[in-house]
């Protein structure tokens, strides 16, 4: 009986084809974690937002694992032809099974090259308040000022509005203080202006603007409103109006009620 092959043409097929699987296997496992590195320098050099650099490197990662994975089953011999056939059409019909899944991934890479936002930013978005922490391929994770962990698909992103409270280096404050018919408003006025320009903590290139809102059957309603560095929003409204009571305290003031808003979402500030 004739054989097509000897043994040791078959045991050298054998090892080139066990030495091009380990190869395959080796690449898999090394060219990731490269390219990983080598995205991260690249965008780093370039001011590419991290969320973007994980996104990127995700997907890298998964269509490098489905190219290996068919280059080992065609260096061991398997016809990939038809598998490649098969994989596109089981694609297909999983892509059609699965379309909210894709439409997320889409939503996702939208989210990611936009620039929508970035890791660390407080943004608002289907009624949630809080820190983005990462985009994956189907979700992005929030961090609330409760601390819970919220995950949004991004798809449910794209569809509504978002809020991003971090784009500019400031916030906004209004700050309510009711005091009685028998204080001069020129005076009281005059102390807020000086309370917040010695506090150190708002923003001095836009004026304070301070003012009688509305009168009151028995009281007097003032508003202060002044800009706050976002690195100072969380604890700066309530220094201040600890500061504005003791500078009326010392002036024998008498504040019927103080009351502060941060605009966009009073949340924000537990941060």
């Amino acid at each position: 009986m004739d054989f097509p092959l000897s043994f040791p043409a078959l045991l050298n097929d054998l090892i080139d084809s066990s030495g091009m699987i380990l190869i395959f296997i080796v690449f898999a496992l090394v060219l990731p974690r490269y390219l990983k590195n080598r995205i991260e320098k690249i965008a780093a050099g370039l001011g590419i937002d991290t969320l973007i650099v994980e996104f990127l490197t995700a997907s890298l990662k998964i269509f490098l694992y489905v190219v290996v994975a068919i280059a080992i089953l065609s260096a061991a011999g398997i016809e990939t032809h038809s598998l490649v056939a098969a994989v596109g059409a089981a694609g297909l019909a999983i892509g059609l099974a699965l379309q909210n899944s894709l439409s997320n991934l889409a939503a996702g890479l939208l989210l990611a090259l936009n620039n929508t936002f970035k890791k660390g930013d407080h943004i608002e978005a289907n009624g949630i308040t809080g820190r983005v922490e990462k985009i994956s391929l189907i979700s992005t994770y929030l961090t609330t000022p409760e601390n819970k962990s919220v995950i949004i698909p991004n798809n449910a992103l794209m569809s509504g509005n978002i809020v991003n409270y971090s784009t500019f280096g400031a916030r906004r404050v209004d700050l309510r203080i009711t005091i009685s018919y028998q204080n001069d408003i020129t005076v009281v006025n005059d102390l807020i202006a000086k309370t917040l320009e010695l506090s150190g903590l708002i923003e001095n290139q836009t004026k304070p603007s301070i003012g009688l809102e509305s009168i009151g059957k028995h009281d007097l309603n003032l508003l202060a409103r002044f800009w706050v560095k976002k690195e100072n929003i969380a604890t700066a409204p309530m220094r201040i109006s600890e500061q504005i009571k003791s500078s009326f305290d010392e002036q024998k003031i008498k504040i019927i009620m103080l009351d502060w808003m941060l605009l966009g979402s009073p949340n924000m500030s537990d941060f």
